[in-house]
């Protein structure tokens, strides 16, 4: 939704938003989402009129992960959960947090559904706790989505390999029913339930070299990715095996060395 007031000189509506959104939503989820970007200060309302609320918001995947960081910074129930430094963290102790904070009396489903929404949220964000969140896992397709965010996965696919796949894609079985479907999930291309996301569908309207840039803008709010490309700045020549040894023993997929030197060879073709 924030990404529809990409031309910043029109002012949307309703109507003119619920044309430009790429699924059939009703009017009342599409206003019930905007009033969610309100609340976060990202859009505001004048009349019957929605634009974005600053002008120094960069209408992208990048610039709403930036800003809703920024926003969590000062939220309380973060503040909690970064000072108690567990080494995980599970919905379980994402609800006792909101509990002790908000003292409401809600039925324990209601605080459920309250601890996935945060989870969601964080896991959507840069904060520094991300990667210690254990997102529930419930049925197949959400397994592969809890292996996928909540173990900072990084891609196994190449940059190549992804765009091939993307500009093959003339209809939405070729794509769902890709070997690459993990890493398309990584990249918001498809949802955890194997049907192509609203990113996913953006994604197939452009040409090549707006994929790649909107796949790597993407790609940067994992911070594995964020570490590796920390590496290669310092040592731009660095060779894969001397990557395997600055990082971490279980930074890349594989039990031997050579399927780690694979799967780094595929993720530095997103930082090039």
């Amino acid at each position: 939704m924030f990404l529809l007031f990409e031309d910043t000189s029109i002012k949307e509506t309703l109507d003119s938003l619920h044309q430009k959104h790429p699924k059939k939503i009703g009017l009342t989820t599409l206003e019930n989402i905007l009033i969610e970007l309100r609340n976060f200060g990202l859009v505001q309302k004048n009349d019957e009129f929605y634009s974005i609320s600053k002008s120094n918001i960069e209408i992208s995947n990048e610039g709403f992960v930036s800003f809703i960081t920024q926003k969590f910074q000062n939220y309380t129930p973060y503040l909690v959960l970064k000072k108690m430094n567990l080494d995980s963290i599970t919905k379980d102790d994402i609800t006792k947090v909101l509990k002790e904070i908000f003292k409401q009396e809600y039925q324990d489903k209601t605080w459920d559904a309250y601890s996935l929404n945060l989870i969601s949220w964080f896991l959507q964000s840069k904060l520094d706790i991300k990667s210690k969140i254990v997102e529930p896992k419930k049925g197949r397709g959400n397994k592969l989505k809890a292996l996928v965010l909540g173990n900072n996965a990084i891609p196994r696919s190449s940059l190549k390999d992804i765009l091939k796949v993307l500009n093959e894609s003339k209809n939405s079985k070729i794509l769902i029913n890709s070997k690459n479907q993990r890493d398309l999930l990584i990249l918001d291309i498809i949802d955890d339930k194997k049907n192509i996301s609203n990113n996913g569908i953006e994604l197939l309207k452009l040409d090549e070299a707006t994929q790649i840039v909107r796949m790597k803008e993407r790609i940067k709010t994992i911070p594995k990715i964020l570490e590796l490309e920390k590496q290669l700045i310092l040592n731009p020549k660095i060779k894969l095996k001397e990557i395997l040894n600055v990082l971490p023993s279980d930074f890349f997929e594989g039990k031997e060395t050579s399927s780690k030197l694979v799967y780094a060879s595929k993720a530095m073709t997103w930082l090039k």
